[in-house]
């Protein structure tokens, strides 16, 4: 299978449409649709099924999409590096994070000017799985992640620490036990996170506590973001946990409260290739971290302090 065609799959899987496909990619409807045909008849699978109007994805579509998308986007990576190379640099020049670090961390980080990194950088986010896989291949020179790499042949530095918190919106803190402790979960949950970020985090630290983290989870829902439980938990009726650094906004507010002292850390570590030097930029990463959370990370008001 070619890059181009994994393009024109990509593009008609998303537009549902061959013809819409052709439109964005400035090809013929018939050449999408052979090039859909060659991957099939190539693999003897079938990726698109109609409905009404529409195409949608077979297992084996979903498969490829995951996968194409994937391979794709390593592609585009590749050459972003190939365009900024800078063989005496010594720097990183392209760094991946996980999810929440990418967006409560690393921006705030890198915008201290000459502080982090003295080359231009490329910043990206994936999963945590995603971030291994990069720095691995070399598609980037430095990876940051909430979980600490066991591969022999990365090195790794802890830069910088988090908390995980338990949180309600106000109204709801106001019925919970002023010093709720973890054995009172089961009986007040059931309890909010993100699946895709902090799933393994916190299900290691409920497991060590002797809870069995399904029986607390929501029914029925998986929410994939932090940002995703911290909107359900300033407009719904659930407790969860969230990152510290992450609610902080929100507690300030008013529109979160902290729930007892139940906590977890979170450690968010920078690594590499051996044989890439990590030393300096973990130190300057681990020094602005610091310095942003003694700004972000006032003292949270506790569930019970508006109790009468």
């Amino acid at each position: 299978m070619t890059l181009e065609q994994m393009k024109i799959f990509k593009e008609a899987a998303r537009f549902g449409s061959f013809t819409a496909a052709a439109d964005y990619l400035g090809l013929t409807q018939s050449a999408v649709s052979m090039s859909i045909k060659k991957i099939e008849e190539r693999n003897n699978v079938i990726l698109f099924e109609r409905m009404g109007k529409g195409l949608v994805l077979t297992a084996a579509g979903e498969f490829l999409l995951r996968e194409a998308s994937r391979s794709l986007l390593d592609v585009e990576l590749l050459c972003r590096r190939l365009r900024d190379y800078e063989e005496v640099s010594g720097e990183p020049t392209a760094v991946a994070c996980s999810h929440h670090a990418y967006n409560f961390w690393m921006p705030g980080i890198i915008l201290e000017p000459g502080r982090v990194f003295r080359a231009s950088v490329d910043l990206m986010t994936g999963s945590a799985e995603d971030v291994t896989a990069w720095v691995m291949r070399g598609t980037v020179d430095v990876g940051l992640s909430e979980l600490e790499p066991c591969h022999p042949l990365f090195k790794h530095v802890n830069v910088f620490d988090d908390r995980i918190i338990l949180l309600a919106a106000p109204h709801q803190a106001k019925t919970l036990p002023e010093h709720m402790q973890l054995r009172d979960l089961e009986e007040h949950g059931p309890v909010i996170w993100a699946a895709d970020d902090h799933d393994r985090v916190i299900g290691q630290a409920l497991s060590e506590a002797g809870i069995d983290p399904t029986r607390l989870h929501q029914k029925g829902i998986r929410l994939r973001s932090v940002e995703a439980v911290l909107c359900a938990l300033k407009y719904g009726r659930s407790i969860g946990f969230a990152p510290e650094a992450a609610a902080s906004a929100a507690i300030a507010a008013g529109q979160l409260e902290r729930v007892g002292d139940v906590e977890f850390s979170l450690k968010y570590y920078l690594f590499g290739k051996k044989g890439f030097d990590i030393a300096n930029v973990a130190r300057r990463i681990s020094t602005i971290a610091t310095e942003i959370a003694a700004e972000r990370l006032v003292a949270p008001p506790r569930a019970g302090s508006g109790h009468e």
